[in-house]
């Protein structure tokens, strides 16, 4: 692979492109082991520039921003040399596409991003004092636009080295804000300014670099184009939203509502930074009422505005918190004079969109919710108004129902009177049954019969409709009507609705219903007619619908409380067959079959429990799901512990899985055999599978506390060292790259628990044995550095992340946090 017309790596990168998935495949294989060979980065640049091939070039340039990314300070200099040449060559080569063109300016960025400023100091200077009129002014700011952005967004470099180089590039803000301002003054090239200042933004003073003179530059360009006004909001954001120092920028505000007031196209962008802005800044909005009365047109024409941006979280959360403000009295009347004029409106808007945020019987969002009571709350006397005024629809109909029932009793029983006397009861309009519905359940507790028993008649029509939805929605109404108030409803009449019905609704509905079922069983003396009945139904829906009734009967378990055993008892033959029969995935069943367990005393279910012992230890082939169902109900049922023996032979015959350490530490580890234990995590964390991996990481964090609970000296220094190895390889090498954060957090409660001089020695050998030390002392003074970080979890994390970095590139600018003394160079007063 050492000449550049090789033609099986030729084949290979143009097959990436193949639609046969066959042949991409088998090319991607080819193209990772030629990565993965020391000499691939000359190979893939010599085949680059032989190459006349647009697809080959692209297919290489992406390997060599991986390789630069990961690879370049172990890169022969002289290597390194060309490839710096070649590409800075290439700026300004007007023949390449855009495509081409960018991923050349990323490796030359990416490789400034390792060289600049020790090995190439005039990079950026360079590009700064270029003259605009210069033709090579325009893919120079590219390139700057490039790097600048690489930088903002680095995850490859030690926290250290990246903030060098923001610190580096924000000595240069003289210079940066004039070439930013000319980019802006061109559509063409409004894109690149905005870059820029954008990461400039997020690393700097954003008041000194939004000075009063800049700002308004900034706002212009909001109404040139959609590119404009992306960019333009986007640097909005991290100024007001990115960071902490945002008092200096208050006094910018009022220029920035009057221009958002009056802009010129409003899209999702815009409306977003609005809401986004509104709610953040609410104290200080006002504040600027009370300073600036001639805002208040503007202020009104923006929480105008935002009505109109599609219904999602930040919109909730703005109009919640409003409502907050004017529903308190002594905060309400600065923004309620803003949005009085504009109330009816407000009303009008909201209205439409409870529609939207209402789906299958219930409001969606919580905010949402919280918003539409509060609203009814606040502003009562107008919410009827607008009810009383307006013709009933379905938008009203939803309405009405966010009323308190309490207060507002007559009305809503004078209102659904109206709805009735204006249609034929039996024949309602299908349009108006999901909000009706809606409305009856929420004011169960107020309703006569007359309403009550139109709410069971419409919800009995809306079970038996085809429409999936109609059915969903039904099923929530009656199971929240009975929730909140069971007198009401006639517990046996409903069961005998459900029981009828339950065989055609949909399986969402189907496992509403069940948890209905169990929760009137639970709460009420039941014929024994219809139980039969409804163990009958369950049992047909067993065989027909095994997932929803298995996720039904789930649902009942917690639902029928002291009486789940009496519920259960004449399933549990019908559990038990599925489950030797493997028709279904044994997953659910023994989900369904846990949940019971946790919901019954083990007394009342005796020979279940020895049934699924007997089932469990004679299936060792399904020990996984085994686990999964011991840490389930061990939870609740700790008379499980007289099951470990048996359980400990299980551990001893499998792999480790995921759900072997969640049972573990649900059950406490140290109730096992400690060698076992101590073998199967440091075989966990030694899996190259990331689930597997991180979670035997945090069983052993369980293990450490319940040790420290313990505050056994022998059995921590039993498991302290194995662990702490197991860790560190685990980190050093290149095949676990998956739950650093975990990993991190184990080490530190380590050094945490076990403040000694020993415990540091062993985490020196371990980084020793397995780690490549740059200079001798090195894990020493590591050592000694997290030792002073460990009580921060975020410092500890970052100093390890960091030392990886070095240990694994060998970068010398790298290495300075821990290698360099606190006086000489490079030292921590030098920093």
């Amino acid at each position: 692979m050492e000449t550049t017309g090789e033609p099986i790596i030729t084949n290979a990168l143009l097959n990436i492109y193949s639609k046969d998935t066959k042949i991409r495949k088998a090319s991607m294989q080819l193209i990772a082991s030629w990565y993965s060979q020391p000499t691939f980065a000359e190979s893939a640049f010599a085949l680059l520039i032989g190459s006349q091939s647009e697809k080959i070039i692209h297919a290489i340039g992406i390997l060599l921003i991986r390789c630069v990314m990961s690879n370049w300070m172990n890169l022969k200099p002289e290597l390194q040399a060309t490839l710096q040449q070649f590409f800075y060559s290439q700026v300004c080569n007007k023949s390449l596409s855009e495509d081409i063109s960018y991923i050349f300016n990323r490796i030359l960025a990416l490789i400034a991003m390792y060289e600049y400023p020790e090995r190439w100091n005039n990079f950026v200077i360079d590009l700064l004092f270029i003259p605009k009129d210069s033709e090579l002014w325009l893919p120079n700011m590219k390139l700057l636009a490039q790097f600048t952005f690489e930088v903002s967004r680095c995850k490859f470099l030690t926290s250290d080295r990246v903030i060098r180089l923001q610190q580096l590039l924000l000595t240069f803000l003289d210079l940066y804000l004039p070439t930013i301002q000319a980019l802006l003054e061109t559509p063409s090239t409004l894109s690149y300014g905005l870059t820029i200042l954008a990461s400039l933004l997020s690393w700097g003073n954003a008041p000194e670099i939004l000075s009063p003179d800049f700002f308004p530059i900034l706002l212009k360009t909001i109404n040139v184009n959609n590119v404009g006004l992306i960019g333009s909001i986007n640097c909005l954001s991290v100024a007001f939203f990115g960071r902490n120092d945002v008092v200096p920028m208050f006094s910018r505000m009022p220029i920035l509502i009057h221009q958002f007031a009056h802009l010129e196209v409003q899209n999702s962008f815009s409306l977003s930074f609005l809401s986004k802005f509104i709610f953040k800044y609410l104290n200080q909005i006002e504040k600027l009422v009370e300073q600036h009365k001639e805002i208040y047109e503007d202020l009104t024409k923006l929480f105008e505005l935002t009505l109109d941006q599609d219904q999602c979280d930040d919109f909730w959360r703005m109009w919640r918190s409003v409502l907050h403000r004017v529903s308190n009295p002594i905060t309400q009347q600065p923004i309620l004079s803003v949005i009085e004029p504009i109330l009816s409106k407000i009303i009008d808007k909201m209205a439409q969109k409870i529609v939207r945020a209402t789906e299958f019987g219930r409001i969606k969002n919580v905010d949402a919710q919280v918003f539409f009571e509060l609203f009814v709350k606040r502003f009562h006397d107008e919410a009827i108004q607008y009810l009383e005024t307006v013709e009933v629809s379905e938008v009203t109909v939803y309405c009405a129902s966010l009323l308190n029932p309490q207060v507002d009793k007559d009305f809503l029983n004078r209102y659904l009177n109206n709805i009735f006397n204006s249609n034929n009861q039996a024949e309602l309009p299908a349009p108006y049954l999901e909000p009706l519905l809606f409305l009856l359940s929420r004011s169960i507790e107020i309703l006569d019969q007359k309403h009550i028993d139109c709410f069971t008649t419409y919800a009995q029509t809306m079970l038996s409709s085809s429409d999936d939805s109609h059915q969903i929605s039904a099923s929530r109404a009656i199971l929240v009507a009975f929730d909140s108030c069971p007198s009401k409803l006639n517990a046996e009449s409903l069961l005998s609705i459900c029981i009828r019905n339950v065989n055609t609704i949909c399986d969402t509905a189907v496992v509403m219903i069940f948890r209905l079922c169990a929760t009137i069983i639970a709460t009420n003396e039941i014929s024994k007619e219809l139980f039969d009945e409804l163990i009958t139904v369950i049992k047909q829906i067993l065989k027909s619908r095994t997932p929803a009734a298995l996720l039904g009967l789930r649902a009942m378990a917690f639902a029928s409380g002291t009486k789940c055993h009496i519920l259960f008892e004449p399933i549990w033959s019908d559990l038990f067959e599925l489950l030797q029969s493997k028709v279904w995935k044994e997953s659910l069943v023994f989900d369904t079959i846990g949940a019971a367990f946790v919901n019954c005393k083990l007394s009342n279910i005796l020979e279940p429990y020895h049934q699924i012992q007997d089932f469990i230890f004679n299936n060792p082939a399904l020990v996984d799901l085994s686990f999964n169902f011991f840490a389930l109900v061990r939870v609740e049922k700790p008379e499980l512990d007289d099951l470990i023996p048996q359980i400990e032979q299980l551990i001893r015959e499998t792999y480790v899985t995921k759900s072997l350490f969640q049972m573990l530490s649900v059950f406490n580890p140290l109730h096992f055999n400690k060698e076992l234990v101590l073998e199967k995590i440091t075989k966990g964390i030694e899996s190259t599978r990331a689930e597997v991996c991180i979670e035997a990481v945090l069983c052993a964090s369980s293990l450490f506390f319940a040790l420290a609970d313990r505050q056994s000296d022998e059995d921590l220094l039993f498991f302290r060292k194995p662990l702490v190895d197991s860790i560190v390889r685990n980190m050093m090498d290149e095949k676990h790259i998956h739950g650093f954060d975990r990993k991190a957090e184990f080490l530190n409660e380590v050094l945490a628990l076990c403040n000694s001089k020993e415990t540091m020695d062993e985490f020196v050998e371990s980084f020793k044995k397995y780690g490549n030390e740059p200079k001798e002392g090195f894990f020493e003074r590591l050592m000694q550095h997290l030792n002073q970080v460990k009580q921060s979890a975020f410092d500890f994390r970052v100093a390890l992340r960091d030392v990886l970095l070095v240990i694994k590139k060998k970068a010398p600018f790298q290495m300075e946090m821990f290698l360099a003394d606190d006086e000489g160079p490079g030292g921590n007063k030098q920093q």
